[in-house]
C-alpha cells in the first residue's frame, strides 16, 4: 500500500508542477483514450468507427460518414454487419479477411504482423471494437464507445464471438515505421506502460493478469 501511495504521490505532483517553458498545453486523460481512435457518431455506428480507426493507424485518414456511405449509398445513420464493413473499405483498396479466429491463432497473427484488427465482441448487444494489440495475457482495445483500455484475456474470451476482421491494403502495407508511429499505436504504448506500472504499484509484480487499467 505505500508503494501505490508513493506512485500516486508522484503522479499528483506532476501533474501539479508548473508546465516547462515552451510546453505544450497538458492534455485531459478523457482526451488522450481517444488519440488515434475514432469515437463513434451514433450507438449504431461502432462498425464504421472501428474501421475508420484501423484504416487510420495503416495510413489512409477516411472518416466514418465516407464508411457509411461507401456501404450503403446514403448519409446518415448506419449499423454494420460484417459484410458491410467489407464493401465500405473496398474503395481505398482495402480488403476484409472475416473469419472465426480462437485466442492462440489470434495471439500468432500479432507476433507476426502487430497490425491492428476489428473483433466483434457482446457486451448486451453486437459491438465491434478494434484489438490494436495483444499479449498472453490481455487485449489492448481501441473502443470506439469507450477509448483505449485493456481487457484481461479471461474477459476478452468471454465477450468475443470469435468473429475478427483482418483489413489489409490490397496493393502494399503501410510505409515502413509508419504503423509504430502513428496515434493509435503511441496510445497503445502508453496503455501498456500504464498498465504495468499499476500492477507492480499494487501487487509488486507484473505483467498485469486483469484488465483494470485504462488511459
Amino acid at each position: 500500500m505505500a508503494r501505490l501511495i508513493g506512485v500516486l504521490t508522484f503522479a499528483t505532483l506532476a501533474m501539479l508542477a508548473p508546465p516547462a517553458a515552451g510546453a505544450r498545453p497538458a492534455v485531459p486523460v478523457h482526451a488522450l483514450r481517444f488519440q488515434g481512435v475514432v469515437r463513434q457518431g451514433t450507438d449504431q455506428s461502432c462498425g464504421y468507427a472501428a474501421a475508420s480507426t484501423v484504416l487510420g493507424a495503416l495510413g489512409l485518414e477516411v472518416d466514418e460518414a465516407q464508411l457509411i456511405r461507401a456501404a450503403t449509398g446514403q448519409d446518415g445513420e448506419a449499423s454494420a454487419s460484417v459484410s458491410d464493413i467489407g464493401r465500405a473499405v473496398a474503395p481505398w483498396g482495402v480488403r476484409s479477411y472475416p473469419v472465426l479466429s480462437t485466442w492462440d491463432d489470434l495471439l500468432r497473427y500479432f507476433e507476426r504482423y502487430e497490425e491492428p484488427v476489428v473483433a466483434l465482441v457482446d457486451v448486451g448487444r453486437p459491438h465491434f471494437t478494434v484489438v490494436a494489440a495483444l499479449e498472453p495475457w490481455a487485449a489492448y482495445l481501441a473502443d470506439p464507445s469507450q477509448g483505449a483500455r485493456v481487457w484481461s484475456r479471461a474477459r476478452f474470451e468471454e465477450r468475443w464471438t470469435g468473429v475478427v476482421l483482418f483489413l489489409r491494403l490490397q496493393d502494399e502495407g503501410p510505409p515502413s515505421g509508419f504503423l509504430a508511429r502513428s496515434p493509435l499505436m503511441q496510445a497503445v504504448g502508453r496503455l501498456k506502460a500504464r498498465h504495468r506500472l499499476l500492477e507492480r504499484a499494487q501487487t509488486g509484480v507484473g505483467p498485469v493478469r486483469e484488465g483494470r487499467a485504462r488511459l
